[in-house]
């Protein structure tokens, strides 16, 4: 909780400045203080005053930028913030998009898949199931759970060291959904992984 609060703090710093710059307020400060010594200018000064003299000058940031022209715009700090939150929503909605493609194209690339670092355990998808690799000094009592929404489930164990096989047969349905397409394409889209050792330490990883 002591570090929630400073970083919830940094990160409302961080909106209030980018609000302020994209929506800046409608206050121009003049620094006119002569109405507040002298009093309020007349009627026919302020007139005479906003007559243009001549022809307007062009302003210098127009000169030599006619149609079809433009000026590169500085990069600022809420600009890149900007660009890299785009970034990132737009390349993990490319690859929620088209894994399944690829999965099913190459599908190579997408048979082995590893848990964060304090879970070390090895999946690799294969044709009628999966191949679970223990490389802790604990065995584990697993639960595998396969497909978009976990709809399918199986309880194994894996010895230390160990490996073991889990055919797609032996996952059971845990909803009332339709299952025209092989398990395996249910593996390929998602496994969820929860491991728990003799002492009860408890694993937990979606693949």
């Amino acid at each position: 909780m002591s570090l929630l609060l400073p970083a919830a703090f940094m990160i409302v710093i961080v909106l209030v400045r980018i609000t302020i710059r994209l929506f800046a307020p409608d206050i121009e400060p003049t620094g006119d203080f002569r109405g507040v010594l002298y009093g309020a200018p007349s009627e026919a000064a302020v007139v005479q005053a906003a007559e243009p003299v001549g022809e307007p000058a062009e302003p210098a940031s127009v000169q030599g930028h006619r149609m079809f022209e433009s000026t590169r715009l500085p990069m600022t700090l809420e600009g890149m913030l900007i660009l890299l939150i785009a970034l990132v929503v737009t390349v993990g909605a490319a690859h929620a998009l088209f894994a399944p493609l690829i999965s099913r194209l190459w599908p190579d690339t997408a048979v082995t898949r590893l848990a964060p670092q304090g879970f070390p355990i090895r999946v690799t998808i294969r044709e009628d199931d999966i191949q679970v690799t223990n490389a802790s000094k604990e065995p584990w009592t697993c639960t595998a759970r396969i497909g978009r929404g976990l709809p399918f489930e199986s309880n194994f164990a894996v010895a230390a060291h160990g490996t073991d096989i889990v055919p797609f047969d032996s996952f059971r349905l845990t909803s009332s959904m339709d299952t025209v397409q092989p398990l395996r394409e249910f593996a390929l889209a998602r496994i969820q992984m929860e491991c728990r050792e003799p002492s009860g330490l408890t694993h937990f990883a979606n693949l």
